[in-house]
């Protein structure tokens, strides 16, 4: 009896590693299947990490590249536009402000100014600086005279820095021509030719 005891124990005990052993290869198999689809699922995860930071890089280089075009754009756009100012001023500002101080290009812009006047042409007064009288007061009397007008009265005031100023006698309101005036004028007619040569625009 007491070895069949011993059969049985030893048969339990050996039923008991097998069915252990067959636990722990299921347990292990289930650890490594686990173990299989973290990795995976982590792997496909830094994958898209990575395509999303590269993807997020090449759009911060596309708009990098794009503000420094068109900062460059800007940049040159500037420099050309101070390099037409400065050719167009030192052409400009010097001729005006000499033609304005010359008598009979003065006395021409005072005629024509006069022939093309559209107000009362009964009494117009022209003034001119106080600095300039003593080179255009007798040049300008004769030219402003063979004008259409009946009467014109040549003045100069010290208000008055460089052009000239047409109002009708009597009247609030004025037209003046200054050497500002001028400049502007001309700047704003050469602009486009002086870039095109510059730059071929």
């Amino acid at each position: 009896m007491e070895s069949k005891v011993s059969q049985l124990a030893e048969k339990l005990l050996k039923e008991g590693v097998e069915q252990g052993d067959i636990e722990k290869k299921k347990i292990v198999e289930a650890a490594r299947d686990e173990a299989v689809a973290i990795i995976a699922a982590a792997e496909t995860k830094a994958a898209a990490l990575i395509q999303d930071a590269e993807s997020k890089a090449l759009e911060m280089r596309k708009n990098a590249d794009s503000e420094i075009k068109l900062s460059g754009e800007q940049a040159v756009s500037a420099l050309k536009q101070k390099i037409t100012d400065l050719v167009i001023t030192e052409a400009v500002d010097k001729s005006a402000t000499a033609s304005l101080a010359d008598p009979k290009v003065m006395a021409e812009y005072i005629k024509t100014a006069l022939q093309n006047w559209k107000g009362d042409a009964s009494s117009v007064e022209v003034l001119l600086p106080e600095s300039s009288r003593a080179t255009l007061e007798t040049a300008l009397s004769a030219a402003i005279q063979s004008t259409l007008f009946s009467t014109v009265s040549l003045n100069f005031s010290k208000a008055v820095k460089g052009g000239f100023q047409i109002a009708p006698a009597g009247s609030s309101y004025k037209i003046t021509m200054s050497d500002e005036d001028f400049s502007g004028f001309f700047k704003e007619y050469l602009r486009p030719r002086v870039r095109s040569i510059l730059f071929g625009e």
